[in-house]
């Protein structure tokens, strides 16, 4: 699966999803993973908290052991750092997915700027634009900052 991600990386394919072509659990995860990685290093920092933080939701949320953790991070990097590969991602979600989905990205949008407790500008800036191009109300921003607020605690 992860091959089929670098040869869309490289232009080569299009993510593999489901046989309709719509996204499948696997594209929405790579898709997710390259949006935070990108966050995390939209402030010219992706540093080890925010980096041991996207091992740990990978572990707890999508069951991934470390090796693949890593991997999947190493291609989400070359996806993050492709001109126009994020808002591509992004279209594809806002396309395909309901609301509740998008939310849960912004959540963990919010999660990646909290990790290392500083929210730079640029990284703000960002995840009001990431919010925008999933074509989420300031509402559902606002929910999803509290919601990634409160699963601190």
């Amino acid at each position: 699966m992860l091959e089929d991600v670098k040869k869309y990386l490289l232009g080569e394919a299009s993510l593999p999803g489901k046989e309709d072509g719509t996204p499948d659990t696997f594209d929405i995860r790579m898709a997710t993973l390259t949006v935070l990685v990108h966050v995390a290093g939209v402030d010219g920092n992706f540093d080890k908290d925010e980096l041991h933080h996207l091992f740990r939701m990978l572990s707890k949320n999508w069951e991934v052991n470390d090796a693949e953790a890593g991997h999947m991070i190493s291609v989400a990097e070359l996806l993050a750092d492709t001109p126009g590969k994020v808002d591509e991602l992004l279209s594809v979600v806002n396309e395909n997915f309901e609301a509740d989905v998008k939310s849960e990205i912004l959540i963990a949008v919010w999660n990646v700027i909290k990790a290392d407790n500083v929210g730079e500008f640029e990284e703000l800036i960002e995840a009001r634009e990431i919010r925008k191009k999933l074509g989420l109300t300031l509402e559902q921003a606002v929910r999803a900052q509290k919601l990634a607020t409160a699963n601190e605690s």
